[in-house]
């Protein structure tokens, strides 16, 4: 019969080659290098040639056969040649599939492929092969006498063996069985379709834009170096795929099997190859040899992929001839991607439309990539082929946003690489290791320290180590200095590996691979278990040595001595008296382990003291702490107040950021889009018909990203006006916000209305650590003033600014001039002091500004469930927790009263309140003083009035307690229970604060809201927290 043309994508790859042997038999398909002592030779094999092996391996497997029924599979290892991909043809054409199983493999890794494939048949090469006898003495199996490729490659024509399947009935028929690395355990098969391998055919028919190329593609006239092994999915994709569907000519591996930067050298010195297709082992061996690397400048690329490629050596390739990166894997083969364009970062990926991926966000920053199915994509979605009953497919791998080239997205690692602290952080281990790898010295790393307090790297070293200890010492200072400080400084502080940290293999126990090279992290992990946790026991024996030492408590300066040898061991390094110790690597485990050394030290002076977390979150250099905890210990002889050094920094810092604020003096912007209030607050602009743009100041870069992510689960609209929303990366501490004059002088000309709302909601950073949010208020006057349009400026204030209020009185809608109101807090007292910076910059510069002390602010009600009032917080807390302990309060302390504000109706009343889109007020304000409102509920609720649609969702037999009775049972649950299981254990101290004292009546303050309901319709509507809007909230918690 004829042959049939059809589109690309839907094409049958025996039927591809058969055509090429037609229409074009001189075309060379494969050049094999022969390299030897004695001189350098390639051997040409042509369509027609390559072909009639097919036809030659039909008629044997026929003949020793019969004709296959369904598809039986037929185990083959042998040499690295093109007898795997003529071996894949002939068993496809006469009904089987041939089983590649990797030399590389086990004994056991190989019998669970044979086994689960059901394997009964075994094509034996000459070459002889002990992994082949083994399976073979393990399985009896129908054993064939494989030809060899000279005796496949014959060119005396066989008569052409017939193939007649069309696509519709050929496209899910198996193209070979393959099987994954076996990194996370014994490897499984997988079965690639002809589907599978077709989806290369339509990667020429991916939608550009103007300048872009995809990779991996090449012109017919291109010769292409690749000599990754046939039982790949990326030689079958690419040597086999895209060589027939380009027309191209694929140079092989050498017969000699030997693949290194010499092996390029010959081979470029004597054939004009414009593009490699090689793996990162073998660029990183070129950015070693710069002669072979210099002769590849006329090169089009080197494309690469399989594992991780340093981003140094990889860097110096990229100098000489464009890196491409390459992603795939054995159940989808490899995917088209969009290359970098010249002079951009190499490492990027970019993902065509086609290929119907969704990059999901796991942790903040961090995204699990996954192809969705998507019927007009079909054609580019080999996985589906290869799992056809699947909707979509999980990648497992990790990527992140590139902090400079939106739309390119860089490879972190994969999900189950992360390396997770015992404090929760979470450690992206590739990055850190490639770099590590980097080094001459180094072989391999492996970072590790999963639930310890801090990680390290397992090395291997290239060679033998050094016999003395003085100069492993030394071998491994030079390491550390040259490559592990390299990665830290690109790492977050908690990822950091200290010199202490580091350990190397045992001898006799080298690294485990795949057989692409790749370490095997849980079998290296399940091998290294027990040097692992001896290292670890050392470390923290270290550690625990210099915490129970002896403390001289006579001043702070010998406190100061003791604390700084501590301190140093515990961060592994050297502190200046005053360094941040959060900013030098301190996190919540290292203050409870030094307050636990403290309250040692107080025992053993014989002094009572309570000493808090405060302690160490107020006062976060060496110099500071040893002062605050001296005072702590004497401060009944002193009678010193210590609020009074707060309130003293307090004042400082408001005169600081008032002495010269300007004299005198719709388009919005908006900080902090990506928290909770601020998502809905970019909702309800969006809709706004009378806002004309929204500029969004957020602090990381990817902060678009995660907006659209936090609206879809949310249940929001993520399609945004394209001129209407715009994101900037934004550093309000900065004059010109970090944006640089130019974008700054756009804004200046434009904006009209600023809503602050970004400021860290942290309660344990002391007053010190919000100085620069102060001063982004203070930016923020100075651009109002000097904007055209004399820009609003709405900032978004708390009812904790007025905590300490004990006035019988409502708390008025004006400014608070005592600073005492706020308490200490760092949180609370820097919302006042901003509070007081805009009333004087009202005053003063003449600036049109408002402030709103923002309440309790709960879960979304006209979002359906869509979206949810944070877990994580106190009231979502009680009720997970009333669960475990079958015990409901029956009242909530000091917070009995219910004045709670939705999240997304808040978003519409600040809205109202801040004026936008408004053309005049309702009513006339004061425009010479701050304008103050208060966004909580005017209608007042009661916990009792809920608590019994929450008690109805309750286990069976939950009682209702009173508040101080359900604390004591959280409390005592504390010795059996974990905070996973009982959530409200790390809100503990919080719960203790509200309970009312039996001596003294406190009565919650009242805040005045007659301003703020009269220029707000929303919350003049807004009916008091309902049983309906309880059920939601349930709902969304899943309950």
């Amino acid at each position: 019969m004829g042959y049939v043309r059809t589109i690309a994508g839907n094409r049958l790859i025996p039927n591809v080659v058969d055509e090429a042997a037609r229409d074009n038999p001189d075309r060379v398909v494969y050049t094999i290098p022969h390299l030897t002592e004695e001189g350098d030779s390639f051997e040409d094999i042509t369509a027609l040639r390559f072909a009639n092996a097919v036809n030659r391996a039909c008629r044997w497997i026929e003949g020793v056969l019969s004709k296959g029924k369904n598809f039986e599979a037929i185990g083959y290892i042998g040499p690295h040649n093109l007898t795997y991909p003529i071996l894949v043809l002939a068993c496809i054409k006469t009904g089987y599939k041939a089983l590649l199983v990797s030399p590389r493999n086990s004994l056991e890794g190989s019998l669970a492929v044979v086994d689960r494939t059901d394997c009964r048949i075994w094509a034996k090469s000459t070459e002889n092969n002990d992994l082949v006898n083994q399976i073979l003495e393990k399985r009896p199996m129908e054993v064939l006498q494989t030809p060899t490729l000279e005796e496949l490659l014959d060119p005396r024509p066989v008569a052409k063996y017939p193939y007649t399947k069309t696509w519709e009935q050929a496209n899910l028929d198996p193209l070979a069985v393959l099987h994954t690395s076996g990194s996370t355990g014994l490897p499984k098969p997988i079965v690639m379709r002809l589907g599978t391998i077709a989806s290369g055919d339509a990667i020429r028919e991916i939608a550009l834009e103007e300048g872009e190329e995809i990779t991996p593609s090449w012109t017919a006239e291109d010769l292409v170096f690749n000599p990754f092994p046939w039982f790949h999915a990326a030689s079958l994709m690419v040597k086999l795929g895209l060589n027939f569907w380009l027309g191209s000519t694929v140079v092989t591996e050498p017969t000699n099997g030997v693949i290194s930067a010499d092996t390029i050298d010959r081979i470029i010195s004597n054939l004009p190859v414009k593009a490699f297709f090689i793996p990162p082992s073998i660029v990183e061996e070129l950015a070693k040899t710069p002669v072979t690397l210099n002769k590849l400048a006329a090169c089009k690329y080197i494309i690469t992929g399989g594992g991780s490629l340093s981003s140094q050596l990889g860097d110096i390739v990229n100098n000489i001839v464009p890196v491409r990166n390459v992603y795939g894997s054995t159940e989808g083969g490899i995917w088209a991607m969009v290359a970098p364009q010249k002079g951009k970062d190499w490492r990027t990926f970019k993902f065509p439309a086609e290929l119907g991926t969704e990059l999901r966000e796991v942790t903040p920053g961090l995204y699990e990539l996954f192809f969705v199915k998507k019927l007009q994509y079909k054609r580019w979605q080999g996985l589906f082929y290869t799992f056809p009953e699947d909707t979509e497919y999980s990648t497992k791998d990790l990527f992140a946003p590139h902090p400079t080239e939106p739309g390119r997205w860089l490879c972190v690692g994969r999900a189950d690489d992360v390396v997770v602290l015992s404090n929760g952080e979470k450690v992206q281990p590739v990055d850190i290791e490639a770099c590590i790898s980097s080094h001459p010295a180094v072989q391999s790393a492996l970072v590790v320290g999963n639930r310890r307090f801090h990680a390290a790297v397992l090395l291997e070293l290239r060679g033998q180590p050094p016999a003395s200890k003085e100069a492993l010492e030394s071998l491994l200072d030079k390491i550390y200095a040259e490559v592990v400080e390299k990665a830290n400084a690109a790492s977050p502080t908690h990822a950091r590996i200290f010199r202490s940290n580091m350990m190397l293999t045992v001898p006799g126990k080298p690294f485990l691979r795949t057989d692409k090279g790749t370490v095997k992290r849980p079998a290296m992990l399940r091998s290294y278990e027990k040097e692992i946790d001896e290292f670890y026991e050392h470390l923290e024996a270290e550690e625990a040595k210099a915490l129970s030492g002896d403390m001289d408590t006579r001043s702070a300066h010998t406190i100061a001595n003791s604390l700084r040898n501590i301190i140093n061991v515990l961060l592994k390094k050297e502190l200046n008296d005053d360094d941040n110790l959060f900013s030098a690597g301190f996190d919540s485990l290292l203050v409870f382990q030094i307050l636990g050394t403290l309250r040692t030290a107080a025992e053993r002076a014989k002094i009572e003291v309570t000493l808090a977390p405060t302690l160490i979150y107020g006062n976060p250099t060496l110099e500071k702490l040893s002062q605050a905890f001296y005072d702590a210990l004497y401060s009944k002889a002193t009678g010193e107040d210590p609020s009074k050094a707060t309130y003293k920094l307090a004042e400082d810092m408001i005169a600081k950021y008032t002495r010269d604020l300007p004299i005198d003096g719709d388009t919005v912007i908006v900080t902090g889009t990506t928290g909770s209030l601020g998502t809905y607050l970019l909702n309800t602009l969006v809709k706004n018909p009378a806002v004309r743009r929204i500029y969004c100041f957020n602090r990381s870069a990817d902060a678009e990203e995660r907006q659209r992510a936090g609206f879809k689960t949310k249940g929001l609209t993520e399609v945004w006006p394209a001129k209407k929303v715009q994101f900037l990366t934004a550093d309000l501490s900065k004059a010109d916000f970090g944006l640089g004059q130019g974008k700054y002088d756009v804004l200046l000309k434009g904006v009209t209305k600023i809503i602050h709302n970004q400021w860290p909601v942290n309660f344990n950073l002391d007053l010190s650590s919000f100085e620069p949010h102060i001063r982004g208020v203070r930016h923020l006057v100075d651009f109002a003033k000097k904007s055209r349009h004399g820009s609003s400026l709405f900032y978004i204030s708390s009812v904790g600014s007025i905590t300490k209020w004990a006035d019988d009185q409502p708390v008025p809608e004006k400014p608070i001039h005592d600073l005492s109101i706020a308490g200490t807090q760092g949180y609370s007292l820097s919302k006042l002091m901003a509070e007081t910076l805009l009333e004087q910059a009202v005053k003063v510069s003449g600036v049109d500004a408002s402030v709103c002390r923002v309440g309790q602010i709960a879960g979304p009600v006209t979002t359906g469930d869509k979206g949810e009032w944070n877990k994580q917080e106190w009231f979502p807390t009680i009720v997970e927790s009333s669960k475990y302990l079958k015990m409901l309060p029956s009242n909530l302390g000091t917070l009995d009263r219910i004045e709670w504000v939705p999240v997304d109706l808040l978003a519409d009343i600040v809205c109202e309140l801040a004026g936008i889109g408004a053309k005049k007020p309702e009513f006339e304000e004061d425009d010479e003083e701050l304008k103050v409102y208060h966004a909580v509920n005017p209608k007042l609720g009661y916990w009792q009035v809920i608590a019994p649609t929450i008690l109805k969702k309750m286990p069976a037999g939950t009682r209702s307690v009173p508040w101080k009775e359900w604390v004591q049972a959280l409390k005592d649950a504390q010795r059996t229970a974990t905070a996973k299981e009982l959530p409200g254990l790390k809100l503990l101290d919080f719960y203790e604060g509200l309970i009312m004292p039996e001596d003294i009546k406190i009565t919650p303050f009242n805040l005045e809201t007659g301003v703020s309901v009269r220029k707000s319709e929303t919350l003049r509507r807004l009916a008091p927290v309902s049983n309906d809007w309880v059920e939601l909230w349930l709902k969304q918690w899943n309950f």
